[in-house]
Parts: C-alpha cells; sequence; structure tokens
C-alpha cells in the first residue's frame, strides 16, 4: 500500500505538471490531454518490451539504469533548465558550465561500485 500511494503521491503532480506545460506552450487542452495519454502509453510499452525480455543479467541492468539516468539529466539540464534562466552571456557560460559538470558528474557516478554493476558471481542474497 504505501507503494502505491508513493507511486500516486508522485505521479500525479508529474501528470498535472505536464498537463499545464503543455497547454502553456499553446496546446490545447484536449490535445495536451492526448500526448499526455500517448506518453504514458510509450511508458507502458517499455515496461512491456523489458518484461518480456525475461531476467536481465544485473550489469545489463545497471548499465540501462545508468545510460536512463544519463539521459534524464541531460534532458534536465539541456532542455529544460535554459529556459528557466535567461539568455544573457554570462548565463550561457553558466548554462555550458552546469551541463558539462552534469557530465562530469554521471561519468564520475559511473565509476562508483554498485551490486548491479559488478563482474562476476554473486554470493549475496536479493530479498
Amino acid at each position: 500500500v504505501a507503494v502505491t500511494v508513493a507511486i500516486v503521491a508522485h505521479e500525479l503532480p508529474q501528470e498535472l505538471t505536464d498537463f499545464m506545460i503543455l497547454v502553456r506552450s499553446g496546446q490545447s487542452p484536449c490535445r495536451a490531454l492526448m500526448y499526455n495519454l500517448l506518453s504514458a502509453l510509450a511508458a507502458f510499452l517499455g515496461a512491456i518490451i523489458v518484461l518480456s525480455i525475461g531476467v536481465i543479467e544485473p550489469e545489463v541492468q545497471g548499465l540501462l539504469l545508468a545510460a536512463t539516468a544519463g539521459v534524464l539529466v541531460f534532458i534536465a539540464l539541456g532542455e529544460l533548465f535554459p529556459s528557466v534562466v535567461d539568455n544573457s552571456a554570462g548565463r550561457k557560460k553558466l548554462r555550458m558550465g552546469l551541463l558539462v559538470c552534469g557530465f562530469l558528474l554521471g561519468g564520475l557516478l559511473l565509476l562508483i561500485p554498485d551490486e548491479h554493476c559488478e563482474l562476476g558471481g554473486h554470493d549475496h542474497d536479493h530479498e
């Protein structure tokens, strides 16, 4: 029950925010709702594809998680963050610096050992 409540508490504001962004960018409420629905269906399609693959090796799972996190960081820093700050020359340098820092941080995070990225046998239990 707690996981369901946490998911709803996360998803509801996120979907409302996505809807408002689409409406404020000029989409009609009906079209914004349709795009939001298509986005949600794409997530379900991805889940179906992953679940149909079967067992994913821990090393591959770790790499998929790292790549997905990198894409989300790229979108946040490269696409969303610039629209929040002004476009003065000093701000452009700040944005570029933050983008470089984001990529460097992502690269450093890949070096941190994780149970899903360890090569070799597993001698621990997942519960």
